[in-house]
């Protein structure tokens, strides 16, 4: 179901409001539990509206009502905090909102837990980053087809949810991008040709 809503006309998907929890809905660290990280990759890197609810950054997760006019005390989630600022920080880069979304295929890599994974693009002249989400609770490996890389022979490509990086050449790239991912998670690379 998530595969085909992504494939949506992107003049329909501009017009989206994305979003994980709001008044109405309940907490989303509660919802989506270890699955919050891809959860949270997956939409807000999504063309359309952007929006975030209060206390959604500190793990929340009791849902109050509005009338009540006050939040219970609850333990501060230091992790999602630093999720959600390297979250922001990526997305609030001009690729993010000027430039090409394209969803991406993800193809076996020595088993069957590709379809476990999601992923897509955005493209802005140079600029080139590859969303990867592993909407389930098993490890899952696959090689995304990224379709063709930005121009240069070598590449480094830096998680922007975690502090790794790896080195690419432009033919492994062709075949195909390498991920692993625990049940979960998310990468958010950003590719740039290496000095």
């Amino acid at each position: 179901e998530t595969r085909g809503h992504l494939r949506a006309d992107a003049a329909y998907a501009q017009k989206l409001a994305r979003f994980l929890e709001n008044h109405d809905e309940p907490r989303s660290a509660s919802v989506f539990g270890s699955r919050l990280r891809a959860a949270a990759a997956l939409a807000y890197t999504l063309p359309g509206m952007r929006f975030f609810f209060d206390g959604q950054f500190a793990g929340a997760d009791v849902r109050c009502p509005v009338q009540l006019g006050r939040w219970p005390t609850e333990p501060d989630r230091p992790d999602l905090r630093d999720f959600y600022a390297r979250l922001l920080a990526t997305i609030d880069r001009p690729l993010f909102h000027e430039g090409t979304w394209t969803p991406l295929d993800v193809r076996g890599a020595g088993d069957a837990s590709n379809a476990n994974l999601i992923a897509h693009a955005w493209r802005k002249g140079s600029e080139f980053a590859v969303v990867v989400a592993n909407i389930t609770a098993q490890d899952s490996q696959g090689l995304v087809d990224v379709g063709e890389p930005p121009p240069g022979e070598n590449f480094e490509i830096r998680d922007r949810l975690s502090d790794g990086w790896w080195r690419w050449a432009r033919r492994d790239l062709k075949n195909g991008l390498y991920v692993r991912l625990a049940g979960g998670d998310a990468h958010m690379l950003t590719v740039r040709v290496a000095a």
